[in-house]
This record gives structure tokens, C-alpha cells and sequence, in this order.
């Protein structure tokens, strides 16, 4: 698996260093410019026209210094939304790192013998779970996924049944979505509880003390389905910002920058070029910024799903012999 040299939080950052936020494919800043430019070229039609016109609004400030509050806060709302979502799936998925997949590699190698044939096929079976979860959430990242999953899981190490139930299941007939990740668990679940027993009887464990193993493993996996389920949730309820709330947002923005300058040209003057341009810059840019996090695996500001893959397949790690 490539990792290549992204930060986990900021991807490109250390290969362009900071630079990065000015990639014109990604970055934020760069668009924010192009604003800034637009919102000076706008100032400096504004101020042509009143001057020329001689026109008069006194009631214009006071309106526009409203309403400009207004947009600002719900402006301010939007990207601290946006960004609380980014640290929430953080949290997530170092949940189903952390205290899912390690969780289960740790009871998975002590209540499993080393020796047992279905010990790395269970492993396995649970790493390409997540690679089948998370290629939902990323569409780029399924060609990815069913390489992985297909070298995680070779032809005929499951039934003809459950490879069919997999293809039937998951998003476009591939073993892809959170469907087939659950399945996977599943599957997961039930050669560990053989694999367990086989194990236990091995060890001259009591059926309470082997029961005991399983009911923890399954829990642990019950867990983990439900961290990818939240995961999927969230994506397909658009992170709880409805994308019509993001339209008329959109539609306020564009209001508040096209309307505003009207307000500030008369007290402003020849200065109210500089004011739009700034304003451009900020409401615009934040804009932007929040837009572009709304889902917390594409855009610039994004998390990097592929790095967390292969932090779980190094969970595995500590516990090889």
C-alpha cells in the first residue's frame, strides 16, 4: 500500500510544503484570491457609477451593516460546522484504529493459536472490511480497495455463497460499501468463534471460559460495524448540512458581497475598492473553506483515509511471533 509523504491531516502539505494551499486543484486560498480580485475589479465599478450618478441612499449603511452581521455569524456557523465534522470523524477512526482493530488483533491472537489454519484468514478477512467501508465513503479509492481486498482475500478462500452475497450486496457488484463490510465482520465473526473453540478444546479450556472469548471478540466487532455504519451515516445525510441550507447560504453570500459595497461607498469613498476586495476575500474565502470540508475525505482540507488503512494493517504488527 502507497503512502506517499502527505500529513494525515492536511494531505499535500509536506510535499509542497506550504505552498500546497495554493494549488490551484485543491487549495482554498487560491480560489479566495480570485475573489479578492473580483470583489476590487467590483469596487471599482461601485464607485464609478455613484460618483458618476451622484446617486443618494442614507439608509443604505445602516441596512447593509445589518445585514452583513447577519451573514457573518451564520458564515462563521458554517465553517466551524464544517470543521467539528473533520475533528468527529477524526475521532472516529482512530476509535475503529484504535480501540476497534487493535482490540480484535489483541483477542484475536490470545484466544486463537498461532498454529490454527484460520488464524491470518480471519485477519485478513477483518482488514479487508475496512477497506471495503472506507471505499464507500471515498469513490476514488475503490479501484484501490478491491486490489486490496481481493489480495486480503484470494478466490476460493470463501464459499461460493458468501462470495455471491458479497458481489449482490455491495455498490456496483463489487465487495465495496458498508454493506459488505459488515458482511465481512461477519464472516470475520463466525470462523473466529470455530477458530476459538478449536483452540480452547486444544488449551483444555471450559465451554464458560471459551464462550466468555467469543462473546468479547463479538462485541468488540459489533463495535467496530457500528463505527463504519455511523461513518456511512454521516456521508449520505450530508454531515447534517442539508444541501439546501448550503444553496441559501451561497445565496446570502452573493447577496451580502454584491449589495454591500452600495452601502459603503458614500462614507468609504475611493477606499470602499479596498473594503470590497477585503470582504471579497474574507466572506468569500470562508466560504469556500467550509464548502470544502463539508466531507471530511475530498476537497484540500481532508482527511487521509489511506494512511489510516495502513495504520491498520500495522495494528497486526506487535502481535506476530
Amino acid at each position: 500500500v502507497k503512502v506517499g509523504t502527505e500529513d494525515p491531516f492536511f494531505p499535500g502539505v509536506n510535499t509542497l510544503g506550504w505552498l500546497g494551499i495554493l494549488d490551484i486543484r485543491n487549495g482554498v486560498v487560491f480560489p479566495a484570491l480570485l475573489c479578492t480580485v473580483f470583489g476590487a475589479l467590483y469596487g471599482v465599478v461601485v464607485y464609478f457609477i455613484w460618483t458618476q450618478f451622484n446617486l443618494e441612499a442614507p439608509w443604505l449603511p445602516t441596512f447593509f451593516s445589518d445585514h452583513g452581521n447577519f451573514v457573518a455569524f451564520l458564515v462563521t456557523f458554517f465553517v466551524a460546522g464544517s470543521f467539528s465534522k473533520i475533528n468527529g470523524d477524526i475521532d472516529t477512526l482512530r476509535s475503529v484504529q484504535g480501540g476497534g482493530y487493535a482490540n480484535f488483533f489483541l483477542k484475536l491472537r490470545t484466544y486463537v493459536s498461532e498454529d490454527d489454519p484460520e488464524l491470518y484468514v480471519i485477519r485478513d478477512i477483518a482488514i479487508a472490511a475496512s477497506w471495503a467501508a472506507f471505499s464507500g465513503l471515498l469513490p476514488d479509492l475503490q479501484e484501490e480497495a478491491l486490489d486490496r481486498i481481493s489480495a486480503l482475500i484470494p478466490e476460493g478462500t470463501l464459499s461460493d455463497i458468501d462470495t455471491s452475497i458479497l458481489a449482490k450486496i455491495g455498490k456496483g457488484g463489487f465487495p465495496i460499501g458498508g454493506a459488505a463490510a459488515t458482511k465481512m465482520l461477519f464472516m470475520a465473526a463466525q470462523r473466529f468463534e470455530k477458530a476459538a473453540k478449536r483452540t480452547g478444546e486444544k488449551r483444555g479450556l471450559g465451554d464458560a471460559a471459551v464462550q466468555m472469548q467469543i462473546s468479547e471478540t463479538h462485541a468488540n466487532l459489533m463495535i467496530l460495524r457500528g463505527q463504519f455504519g455511523t461513518m456511512g451515516d454521516r456521508s449520505e445525510d450530508s454531515y447534517g448540512l442539508h444541501i439546501a441550507y448550503i444553496q441559501l447560504l451561497g445565496l446570502a453570500v452573493s447577496c451580502m458581497l454584491t449589495f454591500a459595497p452600495w452601502g459603503r461607498v458614500e462614507e468609504f469613498g475611493a477606499w470602499v475598492i479596498i473594503s470590497c476586495a477585503f470582504e471579497y476575500f474574507i466572506l468569500g474565502g470562508m466560504f469556500l473553506l467550509g464548502t470544502d470540508m463539508i466531507n471530511p475525505y475530498k476537497g484540500f482540507v481532508r482527511i487521509n483515509l489511506k494512511k489510516l488503512l495502513v495504520e491498520i494493517d500495522n495494528s497486526w504488527t506487535p502481535y506476530q511471533s
